[in-house]
């Protein structure tokens, strides 16, 4: 019942997440129309009925030049280098027999026909490598960075806008000065939307409502567990996952609309891109580390130790070199990390395959965060054009893996119930067995004091020996017929201050027949006194057992025959002489 109500709000909250982005991304079914040669025709487009468009497709494209509007109006044009499609960098693309570097500068040229009547418009853009000024019918409307003609001219920058503007006929001219001396590729790379006021608001505001809230879920989660491993250090997969979310949480603010632009208005343009490429370098050896904590059995230790090394190697490139340098590891990087999603994706089936707890629950959520990265790594690359998603893959698997962790936290607390009950059976028995105990001590004790009286007034010698012939107790009687005190006998040896040598192993054999269970009586032996005389006692000796079983004491109850030796003797020559007479 517990599994069946996790699964379905695991699930739930998953297609309400795709729901939120959906919205949030605006995505319609119907086709974009594209520039073709220069031209994006809008004149059957109603923006109020169709919505936002893309001012995607092929733009006139200026090499090595910074053209304006009055520039197109002379009796001699400008040359033309070629047309680009827009989004992409122009590194690598070829025009006239002339190959385009990643450093440089160009003008981007669009004309775009409208409906008549068309009301008030706005432009979207994301950002441009790696600065850019924009232009509207010959007016300069937006200015990001400086975008100069070489590298001491140029100052790059990043900086999401929105552009109002109100046609003023049913053409308009769209100019970008484009320059990048600081980043391995230029261009208008991301795309720009154009359409009615209100969606375009729309569209930002809902990007970044849906960002700051997964930044906030993210960030709180992997403090969360920061906090949790704090708690119980053995769990390392609790440090590994909440470094990776804090990563995460950084990299949201870096990507797509750039909020840290507005927490950190005048961050180093360097700086930020390398915060930037450090959230996602760092994040795949981390969380590498988060996945082999939660199935060490599972993936290998030295597939971990390339995935780290790689990571961390790349991230110091990234620390120590320049954006134009350390930009130029990001395919490279982008193809170790389909690397390590195809590797993942398989030791986690592979876990789920074998039973390992949670795994399937990981896999779900590690299949939606591979497809969203992969989406991604596609539209940066300009392969799609799908948008941005990864954030919500990594909320997806974030939510699974708190899912996870709570299916972990109900099987302990069920466990820990268990336990709770059989620990309170325990105690009572235990309880039970320490009150029989004590009554067996106190009875013990009573006894022990009744024996101790009864040695005490006995009118018979008592001695309590060890089976190493050691004193242990010597009662009043056995003072007064020793002439020894008690004090002064304890712990000696019974054998060296009271008996004869010859007759020890007597002794020493009646002694072996008690300890092996065979009790003696009326055995007779001289001793020596404290004054040297010599008597004669009977014996009845006994053992003590301890609790194992094992003899540990000898009882030597002893009474004085001497005078009835005497006596016996007197008798025996007194028949003698009768005999002979």
């Amino acid at each position: 019942m517990y599994r069946y109500i996790y699964w379905r709000h695991f699930l739930l909250t998953i297609i309400g997440v795709f729901i939120c982005t959906s919205c949030a991304q605006s995505i319609r079914t119907e086709s974009q129309p594209g520039a073709i040669k220069g031209v994006l025709d809008l004149s059957n487009w109603d923006f109020n009925k169709q919505g936002v468009v893309h001012l995607s497709g092929e733009y006139e494209f200026y090499w090595l030049q910074h053209l304006f509007s009055r520039d197109f109006k002379k009796s001699k044009t400008p040359e033309i280098s070629g047309f680009i499609n827009v989004p992409d960098f122009w590194y690598g693309l070829e025009s006239q027999g002339q190959k385009f570097t990643g450093s440089g500068y160009a003008t981007y040229r669009l004309s775009i026909l409208l409906k008549d009547k068309t009301p008030s418009l706005a432009l979207k853009f994301l950002d441009m490598g790696t600065a850019f000024r924009v232009f509207i019918d010959g007016r300069q409307v937006l200015s990001v960075g400086q975008a100069g003609k070489t590298p001491e001219t140029t100052i790059p920058q990043y900086s999401p806008q929105v552009v109002e503007l109100q046609p003023v006929s049913n053409q308009i001219e769209v100019i970008y000065h484009v320059s990048n001396f600081h980043y391995s590729g230029g261009g208008a790379w991301e795309v720009v939307r154009l359409g009615e006021k209100g969606d375009i608001y729309k569209i930002r505001e809902k990007r970044l409502t849906l960002d700051l809230i997964l930044f906030g879920s993210i960030l709180m989660i992997g403090l969360y567990h920061l906090g949790l491993f704090a708690i119980r250090k053995k769990d390392l997969s609790t440090l590994y996952f909440g470094i990776f979310c804090l990563i995460i949480a950084i990299r949201m603010l870096t990507t797509v609309e750039r909020y840290l632009l507005n927490i950190i208005p005048g961050i180093d343009w360097e700086l930020f891109v390398k915060t930037e490429y450090l959230s996602y370098y760092l994040a795949v050896p981390v969380f590498s580390l988060f996945m082999h904590s939660l199935f060490p059995k599972d993936i290998h230790k030295s597939v971990l130790s390339i995935i780290v090394m790689v990571g961390i190697g790349c991230s110091i490139i990234v620390v120590v070199a320049s954006p134009k340098i350390f930009s130029r590891t990001l395919s490279m990087y982008q193809i170790f990390t389909f690397f390590c999603l195809g590797y993942g994706l398989l030791m986690i089936f592979i876990s789920s395959l074998r039973k390992r707890p949670g795994a399937i629950v990981i896999l779900v959520g590690f299949l939606v965060l591979s497809g969203t990265v992969v989406n991604d790594i596609l539209d940066a690359n300009q392969i799609l054009q799908t948008g941005q998603f990864t954030h919500v893959g990594l909320f997806i698997f974030t939510f699974s893996q708190a899912f996870h962790l709570s299916s972990r936290f109900l099987a302990a607390f069920r466990t820990v119930e268990q336990q709770t009950k059989e620990l309170s059976y325990t105690n009572q028995r235990y309880k039970m067995e320490i009150d029989e105990r004590l009554q067996a001590e106190l009875e013990l004790l009573e006894s022990e004091k009744r024996f101790r009286s009864l040695i005490e007034t006995a009118p018979s010698v008592i001695i309590c020996l060890a089976t190493d012939h050691s004193i242990i107790e010597f009662n009043p009687e056995a003072e007064k017929f020793y002439g020894r005190e008690r004090a002064e006998v304890l712990g000696k040896d019974y054998f060296e201050i009271f008996l004869a040598l010859e007759v020890w192993s007597d002794f020493e054999t009646e002694m072996k027949k008690v300890i092996s269970g065979i009790p003696t009586s009326g055995f007779e032996n001289a001793v020596f006194l404290a004054d040297g005389r010599e008597k004669t006692l009977s014996w009845n000796l006994k053992r003590l057992i301890d609790g194992k079983g094992q003899p540990f004491e000898i009882i030597a109850v002893g009474q004085d025959i001497t005078q009835r030796k005497y006596a016996e003797e007197a008798l025996r020559i007194s028949e003698e002489k009768f005999s002979k007479a």
